[in-house]
């Protein structure tokens, strides 16, 4: 019955769309950021090695090409998938959890059905299976996505439940702190390969 009542105040919808919108960017904004902008070349197996760095357009082109496809492709899982995280949350939520605990709780299952979302997967094709650690930055590109929009459907959950709760939950240093930390060693990891 609680479940029923937050669909009515639309809190399912605003992990909807953060799912829909960051949770796929995010992944998508990393494989570009990874490929160099060339991700055509890497379907192709071509080595480029001469070749000047693409233009903003033609990286802008391939970022709204890549966008597409996700959505097309890995939007109707994520859908599914986001209902029925925020479905076993708002239960978790009913039960007076503590708020850090939803979070936690929203990251481990976000995470989980990340997974489950299988044309994922293609996006190794498009990081080149042939290059190494091309294994560690897909399953990457899967705990981001499945951590952020797990964390935000847990928030919006807890807010289901919580009428006093705001649009944006409070957060610590120590939080930023290990967002800055996470972001670096990210970066790190989708680096552009030097030509």
């Amino acid at each position: 019955m609680g479940f029923i009542r937050s669909l009515s105040r639309q809190y399912w919808l605003l992990s909807v769309v953060w799912t829909l919108s960051v949770g796929i960017t995010v992944p998508v904004l990393l494989t570009c950021f990874c490929c160099g902008g060339r991700w055509d070349s890497y379907i192709q197996k071509q080595v480029i090695v001469t070749a000047p760095p693409a233009s903003g357009l033609a990286v802008l082109v391939q970022f709204v090409q890549l966008e597409f496809l996700a959505i097309v492709f890995c939007g109707p899982g994520a859908f599914v998938l986001t209902l029925i995280a925020y479905a076993i949350l708002v239960r978790s939520a009913q039960k007076d959890r503590p708020l850090y605990m939803m979070i936690d709780q929203g990251a481990i299952i976000g995470t989980a059905l990340a997974f489950a979302n299988l044309p994922g997967y293609l996006s190794g094709f498009l990081l080149n299976w042939e290059r190494s650690l091309t294994e560690v930055r897909v399953t990457g590109l899967f705990i981001i996505a499945g951590t952020v929009s797990g964390t935000w459907i847990a928030w919006q959950a807890y807010r289901a439940t919580h009428s006093e709760a705001r649009f944006f939950p409070q957060y610590s240093l120590k939080t930023l702190l290990l967002l800055v930390i996470f972001a670096g060693c990210v970066m790190m990891l989708y680096a552009p390969r030097p030509l």
